[in-house]
């Protein structure tokens, strides 16, 4: 069986237990209210993105192939230089259980009920289909797992969940919002609480996802992009003159996204506005 898969059946029982006391805690029909309010959403709404940038989608359109860390590695296209980022990526691999052979088989994602997602990792929000055998192959790790300090690694295993019960999942990670939530949830107000980004602090907090096996074009439901971004694009592409007055990195920036925009409607992949 495959390994990430694995571990989350086995931690299948201890999330419903948990899952199951908040619910027994929510002693107010009015936390109980705000609780089914984000587990519906998530049930419902559920899917996969892959933050990339333009480049990186680009290549993966024209080549077919998306690549982890340890393939750009071994292919020379990335450096042993980012070795800080390297070394803590194999470390939690590691303490995952994920040995060197599996390692070249997980690729990394996050759950996403509908933004832009963790846009420090790219620009372009790729969402995944939710195809059932593609579900069969995905787990869930409660956080992002670069978040989680050394001495926390021996929880990993234990914060696994499946992609039919990941719902759970995120109502005991933000258990503590939600009892403290006085007004309804909106769509907004979830979604950027299960999938967060600040671009003041650089950070985001998600729900990661470990994808067992390649991830191709055809599994790409949509690509969401910034709105503001695209605006951009469209006027400067329709008036040259004052593309090229544009600074050369805006220049770059425009080209970049436009190639993009181009790729994704030669593939017939939906684009969304956000």
């Amino acid at each position: 069986m495959i390994v990430n898969v694995a571990q989350a059946k086995a931690n299948r029982e201890s999330i419903e237990k948990q899952y199951q006391k908040i619910r027994e805690e929510a002693s107010t029909e009015f936390y109980l209210k705000r609780l089914n309010e984000f587990v519906s959403h998530i049930k419902t709404q559920k899917r996969i993105s892959i933050n990339m940038s333009t480049q990186s989608l680009v290549n993966f359109l024209r080549t077919g192939e998306y690549l982890n860390i340890h393939e750009l590695i071994e292919r020379g296209l990335r450096k042993h230089s980012s070795a800080f980022y390297y070394q803590k990526r194999c470390s939690i691999e590691e303490a995952l259980g994920y040995t060197e052979e599996i390692r070249k088989n997980i690729y990394y994602g996050a759950l996403n009920t509908g933004n832009l997602g963790a846009i420090n990792f790219g620009l372009c929000c790729v969402v995944l289909k939710s195809k059932s055998e593609f579900q069969l192959r995905v787990s869930f790790l409660k956080q992002n797992s670069l978040s989680y300090r050394k001495a926390e690694y021996p929880q990993m295993k234990k914060d696994i969940a499946l992609f039919c019960n990941v719902h759970k999942l995120a109502a005991i990670k933000h258990q503590d919002t939600i009892k403290e939530r006085e007004s309804p949830f909106s769509d907004d107000d979830i979604n950027f609480l299960v999938l967060f980004y600040s671009a003041t602090l650089r950070l985001s907090d998600f729900i990661e996802a470990h994808i067992w096996g390649k991830i191709t074009p055809d599994l790409i439901s949509e690509v969401r992009l910034p709105k503001e971004d695209f605006d951009w694009v469209m006027r400067c592409l329709a008036n040259l003159g004052s593309f090229y007055r544009l600074a050369p990195g805006e220049k770059r920036r425009v080209r970049s996204l436009a190639n993009v925009i181009e790729k994704l409607k030669q593939f017939n992949i939906p684009i969304t506005l956000m």
